[in-house]
């Protein structure tokens, strides 16, 4: 199976790339070569880069992401670039070659979040984008969706993803902190609320998604999340308990929103083995990565 694979080298990309099967050909679409994998490289941030890619794939699979998202509006050019107009040139790129389906990486803050003591959400429940970087991947959500009557398109919406790369992500900002004494703010009693999973186990979530490819008709959406609901406070506490540090938290008032991933449907679709529990997934890179 030949796989065009966008992102290769990020922190989801890199785990596919190592976990994936062996009949697997991927090819990453990249702006410079990438070590052990054949490239095509292209910007994607550059209108017409699809002229760069190859006709000849099974499956396209997107992960890239624009790397600033965070300093709006100045990010807003590059995260529409990557994240909506990326996204239309390679679904036009898939029913042009032919491609069988299309699966693309969106994010869970794309939901209106629940309350800490609430149901955890579900697919078909509200959405609310309130940021550029959800509105971005929402908006590559609504172009997808026509596509699926020519191929399947799946939409991964991924919680929370943690492993080996420190990044400006939360669990490792949670970690910096930590590790080096600086105030963790909790809102609330226990925080924001999420399902953070490994990095490895999200790469299982795709590789399981591309096998099982879905029905031509509608964009299914699934949501992809680790097995527990974690305050901002619990993840501290988990992070101190692994370093041998305590964790230095201050609170602040407020009714903290909650992400937490109804797993549901993973289960079902996917059957993807149970997520590694997130203080065994640190220990796994924080303790390993000393060792």
């Amino acid at each position: 199976m030949r796989i065009l694979l966008t992102g290769a080298t990020g922190l989801i990309g890199r785990e596919v790339v190592r976990l994936a099967p062996a009949g697997w050909e991927i090819v990453a679409a990249a702006r410079r070569p990438v070590p052990g994998l054949e490239t095509a490289e292209a910007d994607l941030a550059a209108p017409g880069f699809a002229a760069a890619l190859p006709v000849a794939v099974d499956a396209i699979v997107h992960l890239a992401q624009a790397r600033e998202y965070r300093d709006f509006p100045a990010c807003a050019p590059g995260v529409i670039a990557v994240n909506v107009a990326a996204t239309a040139e390679l679904l036009d790129h898939a029913a042009r070659c032919g491609a069988g389906q299309f699966l693309l990486a969106s994010t869970a803050t794309v939901y209106r979040p629940g309350t800490t003591d609430g149901p955890p959400l579900r697919e078909d429940g509200p959405v609310r984008c309130r940021s550029i970087y959800s509105s971005s991947k929402r908006s590559a959500e609504l172009l997808a969706g026509p596509y699926a009557a020519l191929f399947g398109v799946r939409a991964l919406r991924i919680f929370t993803t943690y492993g080996a790369v420190r990044d400006e992500r939360l669990v490792s900002d949670l970690i910096d902190r930590v590790e080096h004494g600086r105030a963790v703010e909790v809102q609330g009693e226990r925080g924001l609320v999420t399902s953070p999973i490994h990095a490895s186990d999200v790469a299982r979530a795709v590789i399981a998604a591309v096998q099982r490819p879905p029905e031509r008709g509608e964009l299914d959406v699934v949501n992809v999340g680790g097995p527990q609901a974690l305050g901002i406070a619990d993840m501290a506490r988990a992070i101190g308990r692994v370093l041998g540090r305590e964790p230095r938290l201050e609170a602040r008032p407020g009714e903290p929103p909650a992400f937490a991933a109804d797993r549901g449907k993973c289960v079902a679709q996917l059957a993807v083995p149970e997520p590694v529990a997130f203080e065994e997934g640190l220990a796994r890179e924080l303790v390993g990565s000393r060792a």
